[in-house]
């Protein structure tokens, strides 16, 4: 009972570090809407659909996460050793980075980042009138 307890605690502790996660990629990706707000614009008056700007926005965000994970991957992997010697001298415990039960939570968890990071982003993007944004500049 104890253990799941815990459990329960680190699990709440990681969707909390997701969220935050989230919520800095939504930040990041206003700042990127911001500064290419002009660009899209372009995008709009040359022919491009609402659609299309969305999805630049989606895959702006996926490549942020795709890279981030395959570098926290790595990462973790290259430390794995040096992790577990730790876990079992120190605390004699098997800690590990990374669990192959925990692969389709971090999906769930890099999709729910998707989601929070982009769907405003994109809204905004999609209702940018292209004359607004070009005559400003």
């Amino acid at each position: 009972s104890h253990a799941r307890q815990r459990y329960d605690h680190h699990a709440l502790i990681g969707w909390g570090v997701l969220l935050v996660s989230g919520l800095g990629l939504l930040a990041a990706e206003l700042i990127v809407l911001r500064d290419r707000t002009w660009f899209f614009g372009l995008s709009r008056a040359v022919g491009a659909k609402k659609a299309d700007i969305a999805a630049l926005i989606v895959i702006d965000i996926l490549t942020v996460l795709l890279t981030g994970l395959a570098a926290a991957l790595l990462i973790a992997g290259a430390t794995a050793p040096l992790v577990e010697s730790f876990g079992r001298s120190a605390f004699h415990a098997d800690l590990r980075l990374v669990r192959p039960t925990g692969v389709a939570t971090l999906g769930l968890g890099s999709a729910l980042m998707l989601v929070l990071g982009s769907t405003y982003p994109a809204w905004r993007a999609m209702r940018l009138d292209p004359l607004d944004v070009l005559e400003r500049r």
